[in-house]
């Protein structure tokens, strides 16, 4: 993907794990299988996203999804139960 609003998630690395569009929606998914809050992620520039209201570097995310051992997984919100 080479859109100019697509946020990558990499590992430390850098190799990829996942690509997401501007305004897309994800949550942390730990090694115990239970699963965090889903976030709206945000564009800001080709390597800077804002996940929540929380501005992160590609690679800072790296680090901390490689310190609190947790993967993140693409979430298509149900807006109707959302209350």
């Amino acid at each position: 993907m080479s859109d100019k609003t697509t946020i990558r998630i990499v590992k430390t690395d850098y190799t990829p794990v996942l690509t997401l569009k501007d305004g897309e929606y994800l949550r942390a998914v730990y090694v115990d299988g239970t699963k965090g809050e889903i976030r709206q992620v945000r564009y800001i520039d080709e390597t800077h996203f804002m996940l929540g209201f929380r501005c992160y570097h590609i690679g800072e995310f790296a680090e901390l999804m490689e310190a609190n051992d947790f993967t993140i997984e693409k979430v298509v919100p149900d807006l109707d139960n959302q209350a």
